[in-house]
């Protein structure tokens, strides 16, 4: 029983890898093993033992490789839980596990799950900014339109949004913003944060495909510099968005935008990291 659990583990990783190759060259034809390889963090010729069957890894292996590759808490969970299942398996077929509880963790991890999409799906702090618009509509389907998602996206951030105490609703239906934040512990955050910036450059490529000049601003600009500035120019980015933000959320409010800075290093820096 045991070695079955143990084998499933292996192989709902090695499934969930090739889902999302699959899934990255549907998107993208010139998408290469080797580009997943370095997104998941892995050599090429690991990864193409794990996909094929040929390299067994770790449980801590895989948490690094799935929290790589963006996953959802809930999702890294169903199969790093394979693990444990195995052990306590075991254990009980040894005789040393007699009537254990095992204690509820739903709560905790429904409350990862809504932290973890409002951070990654763009679309929640787009919903929050829309309701401060001056013609904003609360019925769902206008929202889906004006972001162009689907109803059933709009119904689920809506509701985990409140669930969040980040929007209200009133009795005839108004949602309101309420103001408030919250915290997450940083492993959420980082996992959230990354598949995030992925999904800001899917976003801005397709405002690049689709909306004229006028309405969207496009920049960049290439340098030597020394990275011992790096701080003080992460913070004058800061700095700068911040003020931007109030330049222009002061006034007529009409339509939500999307601001994204990027500050990355194109040369293989000396101490080797890239």
């Amino acid at each position: 029983m045991g070695k079955e659990e143990k084998m499933s583990a292996q192989l709902a990783f090695q499934k969930k890898l090739q889902e999302l190759l699959l899934a990255a060259k549907m998107k993208n034809g010139a998408y290469s093993l080797r580009a997943f390889a370095r997104r998941a963090g892995i050599g090429p010729a690991a990864l193409s033992e794990i996909l094929n069957g040929k390299r067994r890894v770790s449980k801590k292996g895989m948490e690094k490789v799935l929290r790589n590759l963006c996953l959802s808490p809930a999702e890294i969970g169903q199969i790093l839980d394979l693990y444990v299942n195995e052990k306590l398996d075991k254990s009980s077929e040894d005789g040393t596990i007699q009537n254990r509880e095992k204690k509820s963790t739903k709560p905790s991890i429904e409350l990862a799950m809504d932290q973890f999409h409002t951070i990654s799906d763009w679309y929640h702090f787009a919903i929050l900014s829309l309701s401060e618009t001056d013609d904003f509509d609360s019925d769902e389907v206008a929202i889906a339109r004006r972001l162009n998602i689907g109803v059933d996206e709009v119904k689920m951030a809506i509701a985990r949004l409140i669930r969040l105490n980040m929007l209200s609703k009133s009795k005839n239906g108004k949602l309101k913003p309420t103001g408030a934040s919250y915290n997450t512990t940083d492993d959420i955050a980082d996992i959230a944060l990354k598949k995030a910036h992925l999904r800001n450059l899917e976003l801005a490529q397709r405002s690049l495909e689709k909306d004229s000049v006028e309405k969207r601003d496009f920049v960049s600009m290439t340098m030597a510099i020394d990275i011992k500035k790096l701080p003080k120019a992460k913070k004058m980015i800061r700095e700068f968005r911040q003020k931007l933000s109030d330049f222009l959320e002061d006034d007529c409010k009409n339509e939500v935008y999307k601001i994204c800075i990027n500050l990355f290093p194109l040369t293989q820096t000396k101490d080797g990291e890239q």
